[in-house]
């Protein structure tokens, strides 16, 4: 969350910043692998507590942690 809460920041592994998405954007929370973008793409092992998509007003920005605690 950037400092004035108007961002949610998304970094990647090395916590270098990936994405600003306005928290405004976001619409609405899907948890699990419920969108298209993750139905296109199986799965061997059972992900669903660790996926979710963040449903903006132009598109959808589909999250997986590496477990469930990264999630949470």
């Amino acid at each position: 969350m950037s400092s004035d809460l108007k961002f949610l920041i998304c970094k990647d592994e090395s916590n270098n910043i990936k994405k600003l998405i306005p928290l405004n954007d976001i619409i609405n929370i899907k948890i699990g692998r419920q969108t298209e973008n993750f139905k296109r793409f199986s799965s061997d092992y059972d992900n669903r507590n660790r996926s979710f998509s963040l449903m903006l007003k132009e598109r959808t920005f589909d999250l997986e942690g590496k477990n469930k605690d990264e999630v949470n």
